[in-house]
């Protein structure tokens, strides 16, 4: 977990869990290879899941899926709430198992960003859930990076209530 300074590009700390040892450190500069100090391209990838493919990672559902299912205009897997939406992401071999759950909108507060990855598939008989199921998780925040992933999504799906500044 990266924590900013007021002005989102500017690191504070970094807390790093290591599964292995069940250990939490706070660095201020994280040793991880995924990390960079360029603090936007990093949280762009994390959004997008960029960083974890092709890496020895967990599967994690990202921004594609999210998109997927807002073009689909899948009305069994969105949801409205009142400053945007819930989105669920369904397994594929049964849709009543949710593989994943977004969640996006602007409060009165700031945005709200939050990626959640329940399970992913290893194999058409596997299944594995992830060690951390948050990928994304951003609340009452004016981040300009999640702004405009926000700002995006409303494109393709937006509250009546998202009009209102």
């Amino acid at each position: 977990m990266i924590t900013l300074d007021k002005d989102y590009t500017t690191i504070k700390s970094v807390t790093e869990y290591l599964p292995e040892t069940d250990e939490i450190r706070n660095l201020d500069e994280s040793i991880s290879k995924f990390f960079t100090t360029d603090v936007n391209k990093l949280k762009k990838d994390i959004i997008t899941g960029s960083i974890f493919k092709n890496n020895y990672t967990d599967t994690m559902q990202s921004l594609g899926a999210l998109e997927s299912v807002l073009k689909r205009k899948d009305s069994h897997s969105i949801f409205p709430d009142v400053y945007g939406f819930s989105v669920k992401y369904s397994d594929v071999d049964d849709r009543k198992k949710h593989s994943a759950i977004f969640s996006y909108g602007k409060a009165t507060k700031g945005y709200y960003l939050i990626f959640k990855t329940e399970f992913y598939r290893e194999s058409f008989i596997s299944t594995r859930i992830p060690v951390l199921k948050y990928s994304v998780y951003c609340k009452d925040t004016n981040d300009p990076v999640i702004k405009e992933t926000v700002d995006n999504l409303f494109k393709l799906k937006a509250p009546v209530t998202s009009k209102v500044k």
